[in-house]
């Protein structure tokens, strides 16, 4: 019965536009993976020795695909580790399907090997967990779900059987990215006076007519770098190009966020400041602030109707230039040499902030990302590998410690087809992103450095143990250098007095 249950669980994930697996084989789970592997079965199968990497990888594709993706694990703690892709994949509203192999009922509770209490584990972060018991349960397990966020199937099997029941009856078919049409009023920005635009990370289909609608709106715009609008020509004149520093330069009396939430710290200081009113177009209809705020649904940009109104002129903001060995002047540098065309995944935080701020604006035609949806830096690595999966050329662009919580990630490497891809770690030995908050300065250097998590670690043995080559790079001019092969590890040592007094100056801007 076991073996039937799973296929009858494979067909309806296929038959709902599922494609692509990540599985993360065991004894429990082979009567999943099996049919999977079969010849002339209509999917793309990614295997990983650990689930936690699996599940980023997934989310990673989701985001560039925008189909869903199932994740395939055996029993016990192994379906634990797919709690922070899940919550990644609730926060982004994506498809992510957690199939989680499981003992029969009748182990829980007792402590035996492998039988934990899987049903509901991931709580909140799934639409709905469906404990599969039966062949009529797995027939229906995705009753219901809307692809707008994760769905957990806890698949109960017995030991695995022997035999084979011959071909499985794939009934494939394409999945429609699933955005109902919304009619958006746009009352909200008639009256432009004091209004800005914050672009938060948006997929490709959702910005469609976006910078049309943007153009007409006349609006400043601060567009983050995973909107995929930072340097579109179009809108060229309209992007503030000093972040936070070009948004307290304004009247800012009303905020129109589109896409994710923003990082840029004006949008934090929006929870004081009630005055302001939000309104918010977003995929999955979390407002991002605790205050009150509207939202509604990301409408199709190109049915708003609205007159074009007078562009206004935001300030201009010199970038300071004269420290290229800082963190924002390897930045800027990588923004200018990395090729055209290139994707480029930011991992979170300080990476991010630093490319909204120092990257170039010319139209160099980067696809940037970032998996924003909870803020976590745990499983960047991956996630990048699975954006950048189908890309002739892509860069992970991180910090040390978000490198450091992702080692197993390449592991993957060797199941991807061949292209060029660069993991660039600013290694400025902790996280220094904390080390520019007011308040720690005022503990004890002990204090600091605990917070910080200062270490002195290198990441060449790590380009070693998995085979990528590895260079060190201390000055912007050594990421010219081509002695790099396909898949590469790129070590960048800042100068810590260039960057203490790169933000300094941009403090004085």
């Amino acid at each position: 019965m076991s073996r039937i249950i799973a296929r009858r669980v494979l067909e309806e994930l296929v038959a709902q536009g599922v494609r692509q697996f990540c599985v993360c084989a065991g004894a429990r789970n082979i009567e999943l993976i099996a049919p999977l592997l079969a010849d002339g079965v209509p999917v793309r199968v990614w295997h990983f020795f650990e689930e936690r990497s699996a599940a980023f990888f997934a989310v990673g594709r989701m985001m560039v695909e925008e189909e869903p993706v199932a994740v395939v694990t055996t029993s016990g703690t192994a379906a634990a580790e797919l709690l922070p892709a899940m919550i990644e994949a609730h926060y982004q509203g994506l498809p992510l399907v957690a199939v989680t192999a499981d003992r029969p009922p009748g182990y829980r509770g007792s402590g035996a090997p492998q039988a934990i209490e899987q049903v509901g584990i991931f709580s909140a972060y799934s639409q709905r967990s469906v404990d599969v018991v039966s062949e009529v349960v797995a027939q229906n397990c995705l009753e219901g779900w809307d692809g707008h966020g994760p769905w957990h199937l806890n698949v109960c099997q017995g030991e695995p059987e022997a035999g084979d029941d011959g071909p499985m009856a794939w009934s494939p078919r394409s999945w429609e990215t699933r955005r109902d049409a919304v009619e958006w009023d746009a009352g909200f920005v008639r009256d432009r006076g004091g209004l800005v635009v914050l672009l938060g990370d948006l997929t490709a289909s959702e910005r469609v007519g976006l910078a049309d609608f943007l153009r007409r709106l006349g609006a400043p715009v601060a567009a983050e770098a995973g909107s995929g609008l930072r340097e579109n020509p179009e809108i060229a004149e309209l992007v503030l190009r000093g972040g936070d520093h070009s948004l307290r330069r304004l009247d800012v009396r009303k905020v129109l966020r589109i896409g994710g939430v923003p990082s840029w710290r004006f949008w934090r200081d929006l929870e004081s400041r009630p005055e302001i009113a939000v309104f918010s177009l977003c995929r999955t209809g979390y407002p991002g602030l605790a205050r009150f705020s509207h939202w509604a649904p990301l409408p199709d940009f190109s049915a708003v109707v609205i007159s074009k109104g007078t562009p206004i002129q935001p300030a201009a903001i010199v970038f300071p230039g004269a420290f290229p060995r800082s963190e924002c002047g390897f930045v800027r540098a990588l923004s200018e040499s990395i090729p055209k065309g290139s994707r480029v995944f930011l991992g979170n935080s300080l990476s991010i902030r630093e490319w909204n701020i120092a990257a170039t604006f010319a139209d160099r035609g980067l696809r940037c990302c970032a998996a924003r949806g909870a803020n976590g830096i745990d499983g960047q690595v991956a996630t990048f590998f699975g954006a950048g999966a189908d890309d002739s050329e892509s860069w992970l662009v991180c910090g040390d410690l978000t490198a450091l919580y992702d080692l197993s990630a390449p592991w993957i490497v060797d199941q991807l087809p061949p292209a060029r891809r660069r993991i660039v770690v600013i290694n400025n030995g902790g996280g220094k992103i904390f080390a520019r908050l007011p308040a720690l300065r005022a503990f004890p250097e002990s204090t600091r450095r605990a917070v910080e998590n200062a270490h002195g670690r290198s990441f060449e043995a790590w380009a070693a143990m998995w085979g990528m080559d590895y260079l060190r790079v201390t000055d912007p001019g050594q990421l010219g250098l081509p002695p790099i092969g396909t898949t590469a590890v790129i070590e960048i040592v800042p100068d810590p007095g260039e960057s203490e007094a790169f933000w300094e100056a941009w403090e004085r801007t």
